[in-house]
């Protein structure tokens, strides 16, 4: 038979198996994961991210299944010591994965002022993706003269490597005109620029031509 020890540590590491592994996988289905958003890497740091993620969730899937296999066994393991490891090390590794790649973003409850200069010291080439959304007749159209363009929740990141073709990326913007506020989302590559954008803006979505 278990300890009472031993029942308490494997309910407790399903739990937080079970919260990590809905907190990774909502960020990975909002398109907002941690590991690769709000940033600017280059191309071997992206790839190294795209390793970490399915190691991330190998773990995860481990642990629960390592619990899940405990919680069905009637027999004590000869060190607690063992018990308390398999809890805390698999947690340890991805919340210092996490911690490490965080990002320092401050976050989207800032203000667009502050948000747009967070952007402008993280990514090279912002100065003239504001400035091309300033000078986007179809967006001041909609949204009177341009006064902000800040990174919002979504995909934010540029993956650079210049001289190649591997220098790609991925913009959700909240655009703040005088008139109005939308959220403008574009993708680019070789070259950080404006050129085809969603716009969304009361309930509606449109593409449009900025170029």
């Amino acid at each position: 038979m278990r300890s009472q020890t031993e029942t308490l540590i494997d309910i407790t590491g399903l739990l937080l198996s079970g919260w990590i592994t809905i907190a990774v996988l909502a960020a990975l289905l909002e398109r907002i994961n941690p590991l690769m958003n709000y940033r600017e890497m280059s191309l071997g740091e992206a790839l190294y991210v795209y390793l970490l993620i399915p190691l991330i969730l190998l773990l995860l899937i481990v642990q629960v299944f390592g619990i899940l296999h405990r919680l069905t066994q009637e027999r004590r393991y000869r060190s607690p010591a063992l018990s308390i490891a398999r809890l805390l090390i698999p947690i340890a590794i991805i919340g210092i994965a996490l911690l490490v790649n965080q990002s320092r973003f401050p976050g989207t409850m800032s203000s667009p002022e502050v948000r747009q200069q967070w952007a402008v010291q993280e990514f090279r080439n912002y100065d003239s993706v504001v400035n091309s959304i300033k000078q986007c007749g179809a967006i001041v159209d909609r949204l009177g003269r341009v006064n902000f363009v800040a990174p919002t929740k979504g995909q934010n990141y540029i993956v650079s490597e210049p001289g190649s073709s591997g220098h790609h990326g991925e913009l959700t913007l909240e655009v703040v005109g005088d008139k109005a506020t939308g959220i403008a989302s574009l993708k680019f590559h070789i070259e950080t620029s404006v050129g085809w954008v969603q716009l969304t803006h009361q309930n509606r979505t449109e593409t449009l031509r900025c170029f």
